[in-house]
């Protein structure tokens, strides 16, 4: 990147990697773009708590927006951020990004159903993009299954009438941001 060229390859690992090919890397995603900046040590320390601030910040937007209370939002936050799975899968930097954007994409479902509108479903194609970008492909699978069923289904207590009504709208955001990572994804 910092010589003008796009990361085809990576020559520091075995004999040389394949660096946009290989999408665990994330080699497009924007918290990834501290390596280009900082040491790595420091790069690495900045994008692990980078992970958790986003999970922790989209765990409590989408609390709130799903009419919890300040406390009740906080907590699920600390819970999801400091959780078995957020803490045992420390050591795998894309998993945690990717998961810690699905309070992000359950937050966008819950907006969108709220007050449709063209700016929410360009964020919510965005969300799906950085999901994807951000370098774990079983995690981002799971991360979309989750939040197809719970824009199917909706969350505790809500009908599935309005639910079904916002699904296309939706279903055209995720296809425009997976579009969006073409770019990634064609090369793997």
């Amino acid at each position: 990147w910092l010589s003008g060229a796009w990361p085809f390859w990576n020559p520091y690992n075995f004999g040389g990697f394949p660096l946009l090919a290989t999408s665990h890397t994330g080699p497009l995603f924007p918290g990834n773009m501290a390596f280009l900046l900082l040491p790595p040590i420091a790069a690495m320390n900045f994008t692990v708590v980078l992970a958790y601030a986003t999970a922790g910040l989209g765990t409590y937007a989408y609390g709130r927006t799903a009419k919890m209370s300040p406390l009740g939002a906080s907590t699920a936050a600390l819970a999801f951020m400091g959780g078995g799975f957020m803490t045992q899968n420390l050591v795998h930097l894309g998993m945690i990004q990717t998961a810690g954007m699905l309070p992000w994409l359950l937050w966008g479902i819950e907006r969108f159903r709220q007050a449709p509108s063209a700016r929410l479903a360009a964020t919510g194609s965005l969300i799906v993009a950085l999901t994807i970008l951000a370098g774990h492909p079983q995690m981002t699978a799971y991360a979309l299954m989750v939040a197809g069923m719970y824009a199917l289904l909706g969350g505790p207590g809500r009908a599935t009438k309005g639910n079904v009504s916002s699904l296309p709208a939706l279903a055209i955001a995720t296809v425009l941001g997976i579009g969006l990572t073409a770019l990634q994804w064609l090369p793997t």
